[in-house]
């Protein structure tokens, strides 16, 4: 991960997202953000601390609860840079990506539904959100794990659905469901 961001280069950002590195769904609903994102485990490295130290930020967002990321992590994340460090979570994966998306997307034309609890389709839907600037939302064919989509998608007026994955993973009526909820073709 340190690898990919040193290759990428973080001086044009200003804000660093923190994910778990055990566990793929928020880094999946960020995806779309286009925001450096550092993968972390119970404890930050010593190479992550200098990592920190020497790549600065104005804003720290750790994705997920302290199950996912530790408030131990959020701490040495907090002495390092000197500044608060912000959670979004929610009380599962679900409503923390509908979380995110608010974060990050301050007008939603367009969104994409991934399958929540495996991440192939996701990580690979990820490019081609932030390529038509649409949050990556998790659902799966729950009612209550698609609820948190329903609510935060509601105020939106939205154009495009774009569903990551075949019918395994999301079935036609859980798709046919969200968009005759969403009122879109």
């Amino acid at each position: 991960n340190l690898m990919i961001l040193e290759a990428a280069g973080c001086d044009e950002y200003n804000t660093l997202l923190i994910a778990s590195g055990s566990t793929a769904a928020d880094s999946l609903s960020a995806s779309s953000t286009g925001q450096p994102i550092l993968m972390v485990g119970e404890e930050l490295t010593a190479e992550q601390k200098t990592w920190l130290k020497d790549n600065k930020f104005s804003q720290y967002v750790i994705l997920g609860g302290n199950a996912a990321v530790s408030a131990s992590v959020q701490k040495a994340i907090a002495d390092i840079s000197g500044t608060e460090v912000k959670r979004l979570a929610g009380s599962n994966r679900f409503e923390t990506s509908t979380k995110i998306a608010a974060e990050f997307f301050e007008c939603v034309d367009d969104v994409t539904f991934a399958y929540g609890w495996d991440f192939p389709d996701g990580l690979s839907g990820g490019p081609v959100a932030n390529a038509c600037g649409a949050p990556v939302i998790l659902i799966t064919d729950s009612a209550d794990e698609c609820s948190f989509a329903k609510n935060y998608l509601n105020k939106w007026e939205l154009g495009h659905a774009y569903i990551m994955g075949g019918t395994a993973r999301i079935s036609d009526k859980t798709v046919t469901g969200m968009i005759d909820y969403l009122d879109i073709a």
